[in-house]
């Protein structure tokens, strides 16, 4: 199957066509990664979301009564309470994201690049190697996040620079590149099809999205509890496999018209010609 992204350009569709095909393919070790990985997170996630809500709640509140002229030095305090439990919910939550989550997403990658090398592929191996990775994913997440964040202060950098970094996760996971090195690898991928790479993100962000909602008419009606939340969290993991799946193909194919070693093994001259 390699040779598929030596021979030109892929479209979105076809992208698309083989991601759901290799998710399919390698649904069991997919939904291992989720239960195994993905699970834990949904749970912790859920927990730190509803304090999170609760302390924009309280803030709200102390607002309010400030907007109302009531300001004594009990509801100053309260105030200044409100936003360090606002502040490290957020923090928590975006922790979440960079050092848990992308352990997660690592495993996937992991999972369609050895589908598309026709390699045996092993859960347990797969996941001992995506947390080997913890420490690479934090710093460069850390680093990707405050540059994207910086970025959005003016709006347009925040979005050029997110957008040149679609691919840091998957060349850090397949290639070791970590750090500013994988931001950069990443921007050689997309330099000359930038508006095509945003197209892809925001046809894959859109697809994500009607996935996740038809998850949500599933899961979230009636009275909504903590079990039901954790369920719904971990069940729109799968989607995102299917996200990750594209993402990395796109890479795959952008990489190996590159002359990159992404899909390391040889490919003959007679193959790329086909």
């Amino acid at each position: 199957m390699r040779e598929l992204f030596f021979r030109r350009r892929m479209r979105f569709m076809e992208l698309l066509g083989l991601s759901v095909h290799g998710v399919s393919q390698n649904i069991r070790a997919i939904g291992l990664v989720i239960l195994i990985i993905f699970l834990p997170i949904a749970l912790l996630k859920n927990l730190v979301f509803n304090q999170y809500y609760i302390g924009l709640f309280e803030l709200k509140e102390v607002l309010d009564v400030i907007d109302a002229g009531q300001a004594s030095s009990e509801v100053r305090m309260q105030f200044f309470e409100s936003i360090k439990n606002f502040a490290l919910y957020q923090f928590l939550t975006v922790l979440i994201g960079i050092a848990l989550e992308a352990v997660g997403i690592a495993a996937f990658v992991l999972i369609i690049h050895r589908w598309v090398m026709g390699e045996e592929i092993r859960v347990k191996e797969i996941i001992t190697e995506s947390f080997q990775l913890e420490g690479k994913l934090v710093v460069t997440g850390l680093l990707f996040y405050v540059l994207v964040w910086v970025g959005s202060l003016l709006v347009i950098p925040g979005l050029y620079i997110g957008i040149n970094g679609t691919f840091y996760l998957t060349l850090l996971t397949l290639s070791g590149v970590w750090g500013p090195k994988a931001l950069n690898e990443s921007r050689r991928l997309v330099k000359g099809y930038w508006w095509s790479t945003l197209g892809y993100v925001l046809g894959l962000g859109l697809l994500h999205y009607g996935l996740c909602s038809v998850i949500d008419m599933l899961f979230l009606w009636g009275e909504i509890g903590l079990v039901q939340q954790v369920l719904y969290t971990t069940c729109t993991y799968l989607p995102q496999s299917l996200v990750t799946a594209c993402t990395a193909l796109l890479c795959f194919n952008r990489d190996a018209l590159s002359g990159g070693t992404l899909l390391r093994q040889e490919i003959t001259a007679e193959a790329v010609e086909l």
